[in-house]
């Protein structure tokens, strides 16, 4: 197989995650950026904002726009690095990831419901394919050890 044709397939595969097993989960109260930022703080904590920025695709205006928001919701703190104050260090704090926690419980019952027409060996099938997936993204380099 192509390497092409895998990242089509890859790529194919975002929206179809989201129309097929996410589309009737809404959450007033966190912006998709929000969450991905979010995510990111729960995988990496304490990386320069900067750092997330890239990784995200979000421009510095519009990351410190959203850094203030849930600075403001309490759910990220901002810190000086010690070494050199001009790099802001973010954090996310308890109440950040609590929400998030919660976030995560009910888009995995959205993604329970969204999965019982399927039979037990279909889900069967899913479960080790995306441990494999798993498996072999892990190779990958991680977005962090840069």
């Amino acid at each position: 197989m192509s390497r092409d044709k895998l990242a089509g397939q890859i790529l194919g595969m975002i929206p179809l995650f989201h129309r097929k097993l996410l589309k009737k989960y809404k959450s007033s109260e966190l912006k998709r950026t929000e969450f991905l930022l979010l995510n990111n703080l729960m995988m990496a904590d304490g990386l320069p904002m900067n750092t997330y920025g890239e990784k995200l695709c979000i421009s510095k205006p519009n990351l410190t726009k959203l850094v203030h928001e849930l600075v403001d919701k309490q759910w990220v703190r901002k810190e000086k690095s010690e070494k050199d104050k001009r790099v802001t260090r973010i954090y996310m704090t308890d109440q950040g990831r609590m929400f998030l926690e919660e976030h995560y419980k009910r888009m995995k019952e959205q993604v329970r419901v969204s999965t019982e027409k399927l039979t037990d060996d279909e889900v069967e099938t899913l479960v080790v394919n995306f441990e494999s997936i798993h498996r072999i993204f892990m190779k990958l380099d991680d977005m962090y050890d840069e």
